[in-house]
């Protein structure tokens, strides 16, 4: 097993050593020293030090100068990531599983200790056999040595912002959309630019296509600040082929072409910049002062290595570097610091016996390299305050919403009662086959309450429906739905009236009609046939006819005069267990199942915004990094990068009038849009007053001007934001 990882390690990253050789190093030790070959190290700004892990686990500070200063601690080699400032005399570790460490190193014997509130398990093991999790992880300090962001644990998508003047508690928390696989502190602190990285499904070890995803975080505020996107057949990331300035992000792609992200542009760019005559790529890495980056080829079978470097702003080589290649041994990484550039070397362990496909590695200690006059010419970058890049027909203040911080008000609250209200529609013979028993999902649940046209609000009860007063809470009217009678029936509050099914008869009735038969009508009486399922679609109806063993489904439409009419049909069949199957269905049956007639977005969107009663306006929607955004007509009204420390958007409801709402676990966000006016008003609420459930759906009640809020397992909230 350890062969095969060996192998594909060393095919992913570009490198297939041809050398062959056999003798007691275990594959194991040839593995560790591969991965740690490309281990990432801290390079003080001056050059004078540097801190970086060994194979056998060990944390070494050393002098770049002939002085031969080493300072050295075990630690194990499940280090991840290490950073310092400075002279680099305190330096951060992060290990498996989101231990963090702080090793001391001005006394005389250095010192670990765990940070607070770290879970840090002994590091004398390296993890988990994922190749993925050897590269994982994120960590970066402060240039004044103030602030520490780290990545998390494998799977955490977090990042981690911690002030190390006080320790009690993070300063900030954020939640990029997918985890860290680098971070930079930029302005003096203020912001954090993150990298990310989207894997691709794998087969066995190989990896898929991905992506990788930039953004750069406000620390005041904790609100995405930019982002930007690089889709493509990136395969899986490693360190060692990516690397970054405070200007640019730059890796290596599946085609070999250097990818150049400048994020310090406005829109951010990507530029391609091709390596030719170069079969294979060992490692790159980017000057930090943004002036070059220094590309590391992959040996032939001449005696030299070369070593490109490039011009970082436009691609353009300035130098090439042959490198000599003593025997049995060549350069596997490099790591540029701010006055030069350091080189890795491996020599082949020479053994005898039994033949393995790959070598295993004895890795030299870093070497100086001097630049090129070339390359030290260059002039530095200029460095300026970065500001939110705009988009496209953007709104002068769409990222400057007023946020509303105090509690809104709770009016009232109703327990609906579970046993009465939807149980038997998803237990019972009604919907039995759009629901499994033990599982109620709740975009799948049947709402229970809702506005009618004239504004009044209803609570389905089951055998009952109840109208409420909006100030109380208290029951004002009662009707008996047609249940109890054994007809199955599903509200639509948007148009106060019931779906009624029962044997071969599919009708209607409004709310006020009670059992009166006019009120009654009637969408389709088919002898012979059977409804097994009905619901609404926002004005629409879809039903599930089976007879024998056939089965259609059916869509039905009202015209401008009240007159409804089959609009679509499909044929199936019905299985052994009784259940009507359609081609493409979704193996439920269930009440998304209207897709198949209705497909695309734009009918998924429309019909939902319908059932809501949204008829034009704004359409809200949850960008990359789970942003907020309201776009009309191509102009883009609002961006919210959304604050770190609360999460992320979770689910964005669309409340109408210009009106969304964000419900993230037991957190909650209501945006507005004022009519005359660029800005916009942000309010959230912290937690929950009544209770630590989860929200789960919400609707804007315009003229109490109330917000309508329901949990799974039915509690109904009214509360009063502090809105004008």
């Amino acid at each position: 097993m350890h062969l095969l990882k060996i192998g594909t390690v060393l095919l992913l990253g570009g490198l297939l050593h041809p050398l062959h050789a056999a003798g007691p190093t275990s594959e194991a030790e040839a593995h560790a020293e591969y991965v740690f070959s490309h281990r990432p190290i801290w390079v003080s700004a001056d050059g004078a030090w540097r801190v970086s892990v060994n194979p056998q686990g060990e944390l070494l500070r050393e002098a770049q100068a002939s002085k031969p200063t080493v300072q050295r601690i075990q630690l194990g080699p499940g280090v991840r990531a290490v950073a310092s400032h400075g002279p680099g005399l305190k330096v951060w570790v992060l290990g498996e599983n989101g231990c963090l460490l702080q090793v001391d190193f001005s006394g005389p014997t250095p010192k670990r200790q765990t940070e607070p509130g770290a879970k840090c398990p002994a590091l004398d093991e390296a993890g988990s056999d994922d190749l993925p999790s050897y590269f994982s992880g994120a960590l970066a300090v402060s240039a004044d040595g103030q602030l520490l962001a780290h990545s998390g644990s494998e799977g955490d998508q977090s990042v981690t912002v911690l002030d190390l003047r006080n320790k009690k508690k993070p300063m900030r928390t954020l939640w990029p959309a997918l985890p860290a696989v680098a971070l930079r502190f930029e302005d003096d602190g203020q912001r954090l630019a993150v990298l990310t990285q989207e894997r691709g499904e794998a087969w066995e070890d190989i990896p898929g296509p991905s992506s990788l995803q930039w953004s750069r975080w406000d620390l005041r505020s904790g609100a995405l600040w930019n982002e930007a996107q690089r889709a493509g057949h990136l395969g899986e990331l490693r360190q060692h082929l990516h690397s970054a300035s405070a200007w640019q992000q730059f890796w290596l792609d599946a085609q070999g072409e250097v990818q150049a992200l400048d994020t310090h542009s406005c829109p951010v760019r990507v530029h391609s910049w091709p390596l030719k005559n170069e079969a294979a790529i060992e490692s790159l890495s980017a000057d930090p002062l943004g002036r070059w980056l220094a590309v590391l080829a992959a040996p032939t079978q001449a005696k030299t290595q070369r070593l490109l470097w490039l011009d970082a702003r436009t691609g353009r080589t300035l130098h090439i570097s042959e490198l000599p290649l003593p025997r049995g041994a060549q350069g596997v990484a490099v790591q540029a610091h701010a006055q030069g550039l350091l080189l890795r070397r491996a020599s082949a362990v020479q053994r005898s016996g039994e033949q393995y496909d790959h070598s295993p590695w004895r890795l030299q200690p870093w070497q100086n390299l001097p630049l090129p006059p070339a390359v030290a010419a260059l002039a530095p970058r200029e460095t300026s305050p970065t500001a939110p890049c705009r988009e496209a027909k953007e709104a002068p203040l769409a990222r400057q919403p007023e946020r509303i911080a105090q509690p809104g008000k709770i009016l009232w609250t109703l327990e609906l009662d579970p046993r009465k209200a939807w149980d038997e529609a998803r237990k019972g013979p009604c919907n039995r086959l759009d629901w499994t028993a033990d599982y109620q999902h709740p975009d799948r649940t049947p709402r229970r309450w809702g506005l009618s046209p004239q504004g009044q609000l209803f609570v389905d009860q089951g055998d009952e429906l109840h109208q409420l007063d909006p100030g109380t809470g208290k029951l004002l009217a009662r009707w008996p739905t047609p249940r109890p009678t054994g007809v199955c029936s599903t509200p639509s509050f948007a148009r106060a009236q019931f779906l009624n099914w029962q044997g071969d008869t599919l009708s209607l009735r409004p709310f006020a009609a009670q059992w009166d038969p006019k009120a009654r009508q009637t969408l389709e009486q088919r002898p012979g046939w059977r409804v097994v399922t009905a619901v609404w679609l926002g004005d629409q109806v879809l039903a599930r006819w089976v007879k024998g063993k056939q089965a259609e489904q059916r869509l039905y439409r009202a015209d401008a005069s009240g007159r409804w009419t089959q609009a679509a049909q499909r044929k199936g069949s019905v299985q052994e267990d009784g259940m009507p199957w359609f081609e493409g269905d979704d193996g439920h049956n269930s009440a998304i199942g209207w897709h198949e007639l209705m497909p695309g977005p734009a009918a998924i969107d429309n019909i939902e915004r319908e059932e809501r009663g949204v008829r034009a306006g704004p359409r809200w929607s949850a960008g990359r990094y789970d942003s907020v955004r309201a776009e009309q007509d191509g102009r883009l009204l609002l961006w919210d990068g959304v604050s770190g420390a609360s999460a992320n958007v979770g689910q964005l409801v669309d409340l109408g009038q210009g009106r969304a709402v964000s419900l993230a676990g037991a957190r909650l966000t209501l945006y507005q849009l004022r009519e005359g006016e660029q800005s916009a008003l942000r309010w959230e609420q912290q937690g929950r007053p009544d209770g630590d459930s989860p929200w789960i759906d919400a609707l804007w009640w315009d003229e109490p001007k109330l917000l309508l809020l329901a949990r799974h397992g039915g509690t109904l909230v009214a509360l009063r934001p502090p809105l004008p």
